[in-house]
């Protein structure tokens, strides 16, 4: 397409500029009919390619894109034209079933028990001890700009300790949340030397993970 159009571009300047010779315009219509005729092709291929990349996994999005082309509501013209000129269709045929086909209706009401919840036993689970995948995640959510305990640990320490050290953090984790005992999480600038000034942690268990990792080994 560069090709022909850098050809029609020097048959033009040459028609303007030589005389406008008959010689040089049909030269130009021929090489101006090429282009049009090769964008044609290049365009359907295009069509059909775009047909053909749709799945079961295909966006919301692109499908509204298409829908919206095929109804002439884009700022790309000729989309229905030309469907309309290979098909022989009508066009309220043809967007009723470019409707159906991309808007599909339900075939029929789902039955009323799958939106009944289902009560959830999870108290075996709550009791459960915590493990290595819920410490790393953990050790991630740490409060970075913490201040580290009286023994200097940091949470960078935390992130880099050895698989063997990680395993005792685990298991004194595990220790004092089976023993149901933790020191009172305390506000940045007070004592948690009482249970009034400390605070509740999180039910996550991530992020209570969070907090014992940090608190347990730097106090």
């Amino acid at each position: 397409m560069m090709n022909l159009s850098n050809v029609r571009d020097d048959l033009q300047e040459r028609y303007r500029t030589e005389g406008r010779t008959y010689v040089d315009l049909v030269r130009l219509r021929h090489q101006t009919a090429n282009i049009k005729k090769y964008a044609k092709l290049f365009a359907r291929k295009r069509w059909e390619e775009h047909c053909y990349s749709f799945s079961s996994h295909t966006w919301s999005r692109k499908l509204w894109s298409t829908l919206r082309s095929l109804a002439g509501r884009t700022k790309l013209q000729g989309t229905v034209d030309m469907a309309l000129l290979r098909t022989g269709q009508s066009r309220e045929f043809f967007e009723r079933e470019a409707a159906r086909i991309f808007l599909p209706p339900t075939p029929s009401q789902p039955p009323p028990y799958i939106y009944a919840l289902e009560p959830v036993d999870d108290s075996e689970q709550i009791e459960m001890p915590f493990t290595s995948a819920e410490l790393t995640v953990a050790l991630e959510q740490i409060n970075v700009s913490s201040t580290p305990g009286k023994d200097g640990v940091s949470w960078f320490m935390l992130r880099n300790l050895p698989v063997a050290q990680k395993k005792e953090l685990l298991q004194a984790l595990n220790d004092i949340w089976m023993d149901q005992w933790r020191r009172p999480f305390s506000p940045q600038g007070r004592c948690c030397g009482t249970h009034s000034q400390g605070r509740q942690g999180s039910f996550s268990r991530c992020k209570f993970t969070s907090n014992l990792a940090y608190v347990y080994p730097c106090n």
